[in-house]
C-alpha cells in the first residue's frame, strides 16, 4: 500500500514537472521577438501565450514568475520595438517585410547544408521585395 503511494507521488511530481516544462518552453518562446512563421509578437498575443503557460504551473513556488509574467514591464521589449519600427518604417506592407527578412536572416544562421541554401534564396527574395517596396529600405 505503502509503494502504490509513493508510486502515485513520483507520477503526479513526475506530470508536474513535465507540465513546468512546456511552460517554460511556452514562455520563452512569448518573450522572444517572433511568433511562429516570422510574424513579430504583439502584446496581446504574447501575452495571451504568457497566461498560458502561467495556468501549467501549480504550487505556490511559482507564485512569483506568475506575477512576473502578469506584469506589464514584462513585454515592454515588444511595445518599444512596434514604436521604433513605425517609426523608422512609414509604409506598413514594408513594416511588415523588414521583419519578415530579420527573422529569415536570423534562422539561416545557423543552418547548413540545403537548409542554409533555402534560406538563403527566402532571403533574396524577401530583399528584392523590400527593395521594390521602398528603394530606401535598407536605411530605414
Amino acid at each position: 500500500m505503502v509503494d502504490l503511494i509513493i508510486s502515485q507521488g513520483i507520477l503526479k511530481n513526475l506530470d508536474q514537472a513535465g507540465k513546468a516544462q512546456e511552460a517554460v518552453q511556452q514562455i520563452a518562446a512569448a518573450l522572444s521577438w517572433f511568433a511562429a512563421k516570422g510574424r513579430l509578437y504583439c502584446r496581446q498575443t504574447a501575452q495571451a501565450q504568457l497566461d498560458a503557460a502561467s495556468q501549467q504551473l501549480q504550487g505556490d513556488c511559482w507564485s512569483k514568475v506568475k506575477r512576473l509574467l502578469r506584469d506589464e514591464r514584462t513585454l515592454r521589449h515588444l511595445d518599444r520595438l512596434h514604436v521604433h519600427l513605425t517609426a523608422a518604417v512609414s509604409e506598413p506592407v514594408l513594416r511588415d517585410a523588414v521583419p519578415r527578412l530579420w527573422y529569415v536572416n536570423d534562422q539561416m544562421q545557423p543552418a547548413q547544408g540545403d537548409a542554409y541554401l533555402r534560406l538563403r534564396q527566402l532571403v533574396v527574395i524577401e530583399q528584392m521585395l523590400c527593395e521594390r517596396l521602398c528603394p530606401q529600405w535598407q536605411s530605414a
